[in-house]
């Protein structure tokens, strides 16, 4: 299996390896060889850190005493947490690694670090930040490493015992928070539900016949909804009259994701013929909020002979609002009001049909996503030279101008774009659930040759990106 580590990676892009690494390890996708090898790629990136001289930390930023004390816990101390969660992890599941002196040591040294501040955050923020590293350990088995490991850990026991009490009291509202939109009695009762080993709650994904609307949702409808979520490396296939996922590197699944009952796995595992048709198995989800490790029902069968794979929800409305994020040309307002009400470009002199709903926009944002924009392809419309094209696979970033409209409007820009895919035949579904509406931009297929821009062209992009 594909882990992400790179001691040579830096800020955002060391801590999503990190964060990507933990979610696959405490889901249980690595061998007994794929954790050893794994542990002596990373260890030797591990750094001391002034919180602990004796501790060791795994550090994502660049020079952390001359940072925010909010970057300090998100690039300092949570990448430190998840590394340290997966060496629990292992210490548990591996027994190869658990027997080996220079593992255990590492293990403590980490343990150390993590513990060095007693999981806390900083500022108004503190206890939302305790809660969410207890979440990484609660996640990687927590309860299993302090009963295997609490006597030959006796300090560490005793740090976590009362790290979970203050949890309970967070729980019990005995201690709060002095803003009102942090919602720190809901998290700790979250991990609670974790750490006290409720196995009567199990949370799951799901992506067609089981969502609302749809036909088989009358299974969920006991359950409790937790939010719309993103399922990243995988692809979504349209089988029929019901839809199938398989791993598929850089693609995305959208879904919804519901706290059931134990009591229902089973009738949901003879729905779904799990072990024949489908099998069960655990992955990490995502949106704009919140991650969640849920279950997930992966099609056992080979579909990757047929057409493109479906990037849109299973049960998505032509009516239903999403958010197009421009990349390119379409940053600026009044270019992009060409695809949505027609008439002349300005800068380019061509005329647009618009979209059948010619209404504009209902709100705007701006968001900033992992990939990179570039300049391909010989456009008529722009002199026969490059437009932006948008790569998600490169790790760089790229700002973008995040339009809320009809998902309607949307196919009908695509159109308009080019559905080819040697143009903007591929819908990327870059987030889930961001401020009510999923996130969805157009590139090519695949990377296109590179080509230098028209100066016009360059400098409407260029200007739009100054002014958001």
């Amino acid at each position: 299996m594909r882990l992400n580590y790179d001691g040579t990676l830096k800020n955002y892009d060391l801590f999503a390896a990190i964060e990507d690494d933990y979610f696959k390890v405490v889901t249980g996708e690595l061998s007994e060889e794929e954790a050893r090898e794994y542990f002596w790629t990373t260890f030797k990136y591990g750094q001391t850190y002034k919180q602990s001289e004796e501790g060791i930390f795994w550090i994502a930023v660049e020079n952390p005493e001359d940072v925010p004390n909010d970057i300090i816990t998100s690039y300092v101390y949570e990448t430190t947490y998840m590394m340290t969660a997966i060496y629990m992890y292992f210490a548990v599941n591996y027994k190869s690694l658990a027997n080996d002196e220079i593992f255990i040591e590492f293990l403590e040294r980490a343990l150390k670090a993590s513990l060095s501040r007693k999981l806390m955050g900083t500022g108004a923020f503190a206890n939302e930040d305790f809660c969410k590293a207890m979440k990484i350990f609660a996640n990687a088995g927590l309860n299993d490493f302090l009963k295997e490991y609490g006597d030959a850990f006796t300090e560490v026991k005793i740090a976590f015992d009362d790290a979970i009490d203050y949890l309970r009291k967070i729980a019990s509202e005995e201690v709060s928070s002095s803003y009102s939109w942090t919602n720190n009695k809901d998290l700790a009762r979250d991990v609670l539900e974790v750490l006290d080993g409720d196995e009567k709650k199990s949370y799951i994904f799901v992506y067609g016949t089981l969502m609302k609307n749809q036909a088989a949702h009358r299974l969920l409808l006991d359950a409790e909804y937790i939010g719309d979520y993103k399922l990243e490396d995988y692809a979504m296939y349209n089988l029929g009259s019901y839809p199938g996922v398989r791993p598929c590197e850089g693609e995305s699944v959208f879904g919804e994701v519901y706290r059931i009952d134990n009591s229902l796995i089973s009738r949901l595992d003879r729905y779904e013929g799990e072990g024949v048709l489908y099998t069960k198995k655990k992955v990490f989800v995502r949106n704009s909020w919140s991650k969640q490790i849920a279950y997930i029902y992966v099609y056992n069968n080979k579909c990757e002979d047929r057409k493109k794979p479906m990037r849109e929800p299973w049960n998505a409305k032509e009516s239903d609002y999403v958010w197009y994020a421009a990349y390119g040309s379409n940053i600026d307002e009044n270019r992009f009001s060409c695809y949505l009400k027609g008439g002349v470009c300005v800068e380019n002199g061509k005329t647009y049909v618009g979209c059948k709903d010619k209404s504009i926009w209902k709100d705007t944002a701006v968001k900033t996503f992992k990939g990179q924009m570039y300049f391909g392809n010989n456009s008529p419309s722009w002199g026969g030279k490059g437009v932006a094209f948008y790569d998600p696979s490169v790790k760089s970033e790229t700002i973008m101008k995040l339009y809320l409209i009809t998902r309607d409007q949307f196919h009908d820009i695509q159109r308009q774009e080019g559905l080819s895919d040697n143009w903007y035949g591929r819908i990327v579904f870059l987030e889930a659930d961001y401020e009510g509406a999923p996130i969805y931009t157009i590139t090519s297929e695949k990377r296109r040759p590179e080509v230098e821009s028209a100066d016009n062209y360059y400098q409407l992009v260029g200007q739009a990106i100054q002014s958001i």
